[in-house]
């Protein structure tokens, strides 16, 4: 019964170890700003990833303005 018990908490501990190690994820923060007070789709969706990198990504609000989302 000792061995066992014992067993069962060296599982636990190496649970809790693993769980806090360096396989933890990262999770990403993801930033929003306004490029233009109008929206013209084309200029919109072009522009925001030519500022902001490859991650970037444009789309406009309901009230007509222009949105880029990028990861900061």
């Amino acid at each position: 019964m000792n061995v066992s018990l014992v067993l069962l908490l060296l599982i636990v501990v190496s649970i809790e170890i693993e769980s806090d190690g360096p396989l933890k994820m990262i999770e990403g923060k993801v930033c929003e700003v306004k490029l233009y007070d109008y929206c013209e789709s084309d200029n919109c969706l072009v522009d925001c990833p030519k500022k902001y990198g490859v991650g970037a990504s444009a789309h406009c609000s309901f009230t007509g303005e222009c949105l880029c989302d990028y990861p900061c």
